[in-house]
C-alpha cells in the first residue's frame, strides 16, 4: 500500500532508516479499483514513473485492477513489481536487502526477487487476519492463496510483525513456521507533539479512518447518538477516504446526528495533527486492527482515547479505555465517562511512552 491508498507507515520507515545514512528507495506498486477510487483510475499516470516523497526517490507504477478477477490481478501485480525491480538495478544496482510491507503480497514478490537476484529480503507485517480474509473468506485455511505466503514467511530472514498479538492472531491462516522480532511502527515523533489545547466548550471526539466496514464507523455513529442523547453538548469530527462520501452522509442523518459530526475527508498530515489539537479524545471502535497508527499519533500529542479490543497491550496507555468490539452501548458509556472525568493524563508521560516505543 502506498499513496494515494495510504502508505505512511512505509515512508515514515524509509525516512528513519535514511536519516541514519543508510540509502533507502521505495518500489510502490499501487492498486487501484474502479469502483473504490475512480477518480485515480482514470487519471493517475500510465507506466513506471519516478518521484521523490519527502526525499526517498520512489519507483512508482498504478495497476489498474480488473473486477472480480483476483488471481488474474494478484499474477499481474508480482509481474509488474518484477518488472519494476529490473529498472531499479539498471539505474541502482542490486540492494543489500529488501523491506516488504506485508507478506501479501509485497513479501511474496520480495521471495521472488530474492529468487531471482539473491537479495535477501525481510517483512514488517501491518495486516490483522480480518484483512487476510476479505480476500479469502473468513475462517477460509485452504485457499490457493496461503501456500504462497506461508512459502514467503518461511524463507524471509525475518518477519517483523508491528505488535506481539499478531502473531497469534495470524496463528490460524499462517501458522509460526517463520522467525519473527516485533517492532512496533514508527511515526514522526518530532512531529506529533503535546501543546496546550484551547478552551473551548463542546467536548470533541475524533475518528480518523478509511470508511469500509472493520473500521465500524455504523457502530460509533450509533455510540454517538447514544452519547449526544445524555450530553448534549459533544461533537464527533471523522477524517480518512471515503468519510465525505454521500454514504457516511446518509449515515450521519439516519442516527439523527446532523449537527453532531463533521466529516473532513482525506487530509494531509498537518491537517490531521490539527484535528488532535482541537479534540478532547480519540474514539477507535475498530473491529480489526494490528497496530492503529492514529493510537500513537494521538497519544503522541496528549491525546486519551477510547478503543476496542482490538487495541494492542503495547497501546493501552494509562488514562485509556477498551471496550468490548461491537458494543455500541459499551462505547457510548466509555466515550460518556471520558467527558464526565476530562483528560486526567499527563499529557509529557504519553508523548514519553509513544517516543520510547515508536520514534524513527
Amino acid at each position: 500500500i502506498f499513496f494515494p491508498r495510504g502508505g505512511a507507515f512505509c515512508l515514515d520507515q524509509a525516512k528513519a532508516l535514511a536519516r541514519r545514512g543508510h540509502e533507502v528507495r521505495i518500489l510502490a506498486c499501487v492498486e487501484l479499483g474502479i469502483t473504490d477510487m475512480p477518480r485515480d483510475y482514470l487519471t493517475r499516470p500510465l507506466g513506471i514513473h519516478w518521484q521523490e516523497y519527502d526525499g526517498i526517490e520512489t519507483c512508482t507504477f498504478y495497476a489498474r485492477r480488473l473486477p472480480r478477477l483476483t488471481k488474474l490481478n494478484n499474477k499481474r501485480w508480482i509481474e509488474t513489481v518484477m518488472l519494476m525491480m529490473e529498472e531499479y538495478v539498471s539505474r541502482h544496482g542490486l540492494p543489500d536487502i529488501i523491506h516488504a510491507h506485508s507478506v501479501h503480497w509485497a513479501g511474496y514478490a520480495a521471495m521472488k526477487i530474492s529468487e531471482r537476484w539473491g537479495v535477501p529480503y525481510v517483512i514488517t507485517e501491518h495486516s490483522s487476519r480480518a484483512i487476510f480474509e476479505m480476500e479469502f473468506g473468513e475462517g477460509v485455511t485452504d485457499c490457493w492463496q496461503i501456500p504462497l505466503l506461508k512459502a514467503a514467511l518461511r524463507k524471509a530472514k525475518v518477519v517483523i510483525p508491528v505488535a506481539d498479538e499478531l502473531v497469534e492472531n495470524l496463528r490460524p491462516l499462517f501458522g509460526t513456521d517463520y522467525r519473527h522480532s516485533s517492532i512496533s511502527n514508527t511515526i514522526d515523533t518530532d512531529f506529533f507533539v503535546p501543546r496546550e489545547r484551547d478552551s473551548h466548550s463542546c467536548y470533541s471526539f475524533v475518528y480518523p479512518a478509511v470508511f469500509f466496514p472493520l473500521k465500524a464507523h455504523g457502530l460509533l455513529l450509533e455510540s454517538m447518538r447514544i452519547v449526544a442523547s445524555r450530553i448534549g453538548n459533544v461533537h464527533l469530527n471523522l477524517a480518512g477516504r471515503g468519510t465525505d462520501s454521500h454514504k457516511m452522509k446518509q449515515l450521519i442523518s439516519n442516527h439523527g446526528l446532523y449537527g453532531k459530526v463533521t466529516i473532513h475527508g482525506s487530509i494531509g498530515k498537518a491537517a490531521m495533527r490539527q484535528l488532535y489539537y482541537d479534540s478532547d479524545c480519540l474514539v477507535v471502535p475498530s473491529r480489526s486492527e494490528a497496530q492503529p497508527l492514529i493510537c500513537l499519533e494521538a497519544a503522541a500529542t496528549g491525546l486519551p482515547f477510547v478503543g476496542t479490543e482490538v487495541i494492542p497491550h503495547s497501546l493501552r496507555f494509562p488514562g485509556c479505555t477498551i471496550v468490548p468490539i461491537d458494543n455500541a452501548q459499551a462505547l457510548a458509556d466509555a466515550m460518556c465517562a471520558m467527558v464526565a472525568k476530562g483528560c486526567d493524563t499527563d499529557p509529557t508521560s504519553l508523548y514519553n511512552k509513544v517516543k520510547a516505543m515508536a520514534s524513527p
